[in-house]
């Protein structure tokens, strides 16, 4: 395993982390009115475009929490809509397994005291607090019914994660069989937790990498899952978030299909900032700046990135954020076609080489080290990656989460 580097260490032992918990604690409670504010983001799904909307349908969707509480509330986006939707029913409970939700667990999501709520386009909405034990590791079941015709659907696209859709509203029903299943994520973009015990809080900012491309599907085995999965296995009470999109970029946004939302200088905000409760942004983007740029344009070097970073990094910073970056994988071989060259290796190496080397964060996680073929530098190691020598295996997305862990738990 490689080494990680920070700028300072995190405490090691029980007591000292519980103090540090404590003095984070305290320093959330720096808002206005003197009153700490509680939450604490668990869970997210970064919204990319919008697809085909749903009339008299409920979905169902199943989301891995990082942290655990007694007291949940959900976010819900339509950031990408172009006309009102109207959710005529939802709720909440622990998942029993594929779309059954565990007896016992079963809550209405309330919005403003009302069972129903109409999303604004462009708008996000947050659900009423819910008291719900969820347990750190647990899998929430989120039901969406959509009576009217729900116009176009804000969506993630590639959640690694299947979603259950039938006809009808079934929100209140415990058991469901689908008529559909798909792998989006529709309109849910948050689950938060009243959970004062939270150490710390990481949003995993990223593009397919950190969106977990090339995992294996409902496994939760994305380096973000991982992450957190380590880090509660050490003791460390922390939160981690997903706010990858396959195919984003720092400084361009998507392009036709392919998706890939906004550029990760544009949805900043609303993916990382707004987040309640965080206290730390792992930031692993370029790749696709570098690769997509030779084939959709525009062009740009490995000096318009770094400056890209440069910002991401200050606006961090001025939100009271601690920023970790990840060095880029090694991509010779991707099967995309001219997505790997010369010219674009050469750019990867000199914005690794910034990352190892620059002040401006606050600490490095190498993942270009641990991943890429030792005989072969170039190239990603071919146990670790899922075959198009571009995206992670589960055996990679594993090794990536434990050297984060690492590094977080040196800060």
């Amino acid at each position: 395993m490689a080494p990680v580097h920070t700028s300072r260490h995190w405490p090691r032992t029980t007591a000292s982390r519980a103090v540090l918990a404590l003095l984070l604690g305290l320093c959330f409670a720096s808002c206005e009115d003197g009153v700490r504010d509680p939450w604490v983001a668990t869970w997210s799904s970064s919204m990319a475009d919008a697809g085909p909307g749903f009339q008299d349908t409920t979905l169902r969707q199943v989301v891995r929490l990082s942290a655990g509480g007694d007291v949940l509330r959900v976010r819900l986006s339509h950031v990408f809509g172009s006309e009102p939707t109207r959710i005529g029913a939802a709720s909440v409970g622990l998942s029993q397994g594929g779309a059954g939700i565990e007896p016992g667990t079963l809550r209405p999501l309330t919005f403003g005291g009302s069972r129903a709520v109409e999303l604004a386009p462009g708008a996000d909405l947050r659900s009423d607090p819910v008291d719900l034990t969820v347990p750190t590791g647990a899998n929430l079941v989120v039901s969406l019914y959509l009576a009217a015709d729900s116009g176009d659907a804000t969506r993630h696209r590639n959640a690694s994660q299947t979603s259950f859709v039938v006809a009808g509203n079934h929100v209140d029903e415990l058991e469901l069989v689908p008529d559909e299943t798909n792998r989006s994520f529709h309109w849910l973009t948050g689950v938060e937790i009243d959970s004062p015990e939270v150490a710390f809080a990481v949003a995993a900012f990223g593009d397919s990498i950190t969106e977990g491309s090339g995992s294996s599907l409902d496994l939760h085995n994305r380096y973000p899952d991982v992450l957190a999965r380590e880090l509660s296995a050490r003791g460390v009470s922390a939160a981690v978030v997903n706010a990858g999109i396959g195919g984003n970029r720092v400084l361009s946004d998507g392009w036709g299909d392919i998706g890939a939302g906004p550029s990760a200088s544009s949805r900043f905000e609303r993916d990382v900032l707004s987040q309640p409760g965080l206290t730390h942004v792992l930031l692993l983007e370029g790749v696709n700046d570098l690769g997509m740029g030779a084939t959709l344009g525009p062009r740009v070097s490995a000096e318009d990135i770094i400056r890209g970073y440069e910002t991401l990094i200050r606006r961090a910073h001025r939100s009271g954020l601690r920023v970790l970056v990840g060095t880029i994988l090694s991509f010779r071989g991707a099967t995309f076609p001219r997505y790997w060259s010369a010219e674009n290796e050469a750019a990867r190496q000199t914005i690794n080489a910034w990352i190892r080397t620059t002040t401006r964060h606050d600490g490095f996680v190498d993942f270009d080290e641990v991943m890429r073929d030792p005989g072969d530098p170039e190239r990603l190691d071919a146990a670790l990656h899922s075959g198009d020598y571009l995206h992670p295996n589960d055996a990679g997305y594993q090794r990536m989460g434990a050297l984060a862990a690492s590094a977080l738990d040196s800060l």
